[in-house]
């Protein structure tokens, strides 16, 4: 089953904090949940979120567009928001963490967390419509 970590507000975090939390998230969840992390925040700018298929590969905020340039064949596998234009900015809203155990297909798209129009979603267990 995947797992859930949530924070109602970031306001007055620094990224050291953001990133502190990231990190203890990602060590709770690797253990366990092996097909993908990811988190998104909300900031002065909009929703930033990155997501990974494996957690081992989030290496710090940011870390996964780093590589990307350098090597198209891992691009498969990290995935950053286009409403910041993948720049952190100032914290001002909630944070949600995901940790992914596949019940379904794997892959970049149906890692989470989604963002549409403003808004960020993860969910535990199959959504079916």
């Amino acid at each position: 089953m995947c797992k859930l970590f949530g924070v109602t507000s970031t306001i007055g975090w620094e990224r050291k904090t953001l990133q502190a939390t990231l990190n203890a998230a990602q060590a709770a969840f690797g253990q366990s949940e092996k097909d993908g992390f990811g988190f998104a925040v909300r900031t002065s700018r909009g929703i930033y979120s990155e997501k990974y298929t494996s957690p081992k590969s989030f290496l710090g905020i940011g870390s996964g567009r780093k590589g990307l340039a350098n090597f198209a064949s891992i691009r498969s596998g990290v995935d950053y928001d286009t409403e910041t234009k993948g720049k952190l900015s100032k914290l001002t809203g909630g944070l949600i963490v995901h940790g992914r155990t596949s019940t379904n297909a794997g892959g970049i798209l149906n890692t989470h967390p989604f963002i549409r129009k403003g808004w960020a979603l993860a969910h535990n267990g199959i959504v079916d419509y």
